[in-house]
């Protein structure tokens, strides 16, 4: 075969783009897929912030010991504990009435596990999750000697 019929051959089998525009299609890909990669590095640490900021802040062992690790408090009959607004109270043995502020109607303390609003002197149930919502003097009068779980901050008047 003739070497000028070999070249015509190459060039039918050959691509469509021209030898010159390979090198640009390839830096432009390169430059793509680099800006994309950069888009995204940039996406994710704006994301997940540096530790101890506010986007990320860093937890205390008081802060863990005070809310997220439940407290055991015994108080004697007659005795009170007063939530601050988050506190959570789990009465685990004995009896106690709920005390609030029986001018308010705003209500007294949440039952979440009973889905209802405990109000001021009625009985609370052993077991239930009950919540403070505000910090407006709401809590538990032990009519028994009591043991509560406790979650977040309070008071015991008196003692």
């Amino acid at each position: 075969m003739s070497k000028e019929r070999r070249l015509s051959l190459r060039e039918e089998k050959g691509s469509m783009i021209a030898p010159g525009r390979v090198s640009w299609l390839v830096i432009l890909l390169l430059a793509c897929l680099l800006v994309g990669g950069a888009l995204s590095v940039g996406r994710t640490s704006a994301q997940s912030g540096q530790p101890g900021t506010a986007e990320d802040p860093i937890i205390t062992k008081s802060y863990l010991e005070q809310f997220l690790t439940p407290q055991v408090v015994e108080l004697p009959a007659g005795h009170s504990i007063i939530g601050q607004a988050g506190t959570q109270f789990i009465l685990r043995v004995g009896s106690a009435y709920c005390l609030a502020d029986p001018t308010i109607t705003m209500g007294g303390l949440s039952d979440v596990t009973g889905g209802i609003d405990v109000k001021h002197q009625e009985p609370v149930r052993s077991n239930h999750l009950l919540i403070v919502p505000r910090s407006d003097g709401r809590g538990l009068l032990a009519q028994t000697d009591i043991v509560l779980l406790v979650w977040g901050l309070y008071q015991r008047p008196g003692d």
